[in-house]
């Protein structure tokens, strides 16, 4: 759109544009009346006057007063894609590989802003691969949509912009939920079946018996920990067939009849006590009276 004939504004916000800010159009003195600037995934426009008529009286009246109050709407929302920015992308396990052509530019920068499908912001700066050729991996851990804006930058200016999308899949094994028919019909004939069309069939066709071997390793060690007392039992004791009576009437006997115990300690002291009674009642005999010392030397000395 044509801004030579652009119409006097009576007033405006005076300010100063940002740093990264691309600048349309100036006031006389240099001031801002409009100006754009790149803010995370989205584009940012500042216009410093009115849009009521207090300051815009000429403008509102300008038969273009539409179409530039629509191209400034217009540059706002996300922008299709430059054609300048060509974007590859390659869902490699938790990330995604990004590769991102621009024009070779000395000092460029290409910044990737996602939207995660939680709505979390991340970004990412690619790496210098070439020429115009900028690579990086971006995380990609989620499963769902990702909202990517890629910006081409140099000298802190954005020279292209471009707005694409992401689809994080599910895992490989969800991607066929369906019968294979086509594989279940080749297994079959590989192993000499037939794929059978009704479910009650599989009870009606005869099957081929099948062998096939069964360890029985565990079952014998069992067996060997259970005859091992046997065997050793066999080894060591000494069976014959005359001993059999013995061994029968030895597992037939019956137990005897506990025999109550006598009271030999009360028979003992009533036989003791007996035997004092005894002695107590028989006379005692007078005792003899020592013999003389004297009697028994003379007696000595002449036998000698």
């Amino acid at each position: 759109m044509p801004l030579d004939s652009f119409p006097v504004l009576t007033g405006y916000v005076a300010t100063t544009p940002r740093a990264a800010a691309d600048v349309v159009l100036k006031s006389p003195q240099g001031d801002p009346l409009l100006a754009t600037w790149q803010y995370g995934l989205g584009r940012v426009m500042a216009w410093t006057s009115d849009a009521q008529g207090r300051w815009t009286a000429g403008l509102l009246l300008w038969p273009s007063a539409n179409r530039f109050f629509g191209d400034i709407v217009h540059a706002s929302l996300p922008q299709p894609g430059d054609p300048a920015l060509q974007v590859e992308t390659r869902v490699q396990g938790d990330h995604t590989h990004l590769l991102v052509t621009a024009p070779p530019t000395s000092g460029a920068t290409v910044t990737v802003n996602a939207l995660t499908p939680d709505l979390a912001d991340t970004s990412l700066i690619l790496s210098s691969t070439g020429p115009g050729r900028f690579e990086g991996d971006l995380p990609t851990d989620q499963v769902g949509s990702y909202l990517l804006h890629i910006s081409d930058a140099a000298g802190g200016v954005v020279r292209h912009t471009s707005t694409t999308g992401l689809v994080v899949p599910y895992s490989p094994e969800y991607r066929d939920l369906g019968t294979d028919l086509a594989t279940l019909k080749a297994i079959a004939q590989a192993g000499g079946g037939v794929l059978l069309t009704d479910v009650s069939q599989a009870f009606r066709v005869p099957v081929p018996t099948v062998r096939a071997a069964l360890p029985i390793g565990e079952i014998l060690l069992v067996l060997a920990i259970l005859l091992f007392p046997l065997d050793v039992a066999l080894r060591r004791l000494i069976f014959r067939l005359e001993d059999m009576p013995a061994w029968r009437a030895a597992v037939a006997r019956r137990p005897a009849a506990a025999v109550p115990a006598e009271a030999t300690v009360t028979r003992l002291k009533e036989r003791v006590d007996g035997i004092r009674a005894a002695r107590a009642a028989q006379p005692r005999a007078p005792k003899k009276p020592p013999e003389d010392p004297t009697g028994d030397l003379l007696a000595r000395r002449r036998r000698r």
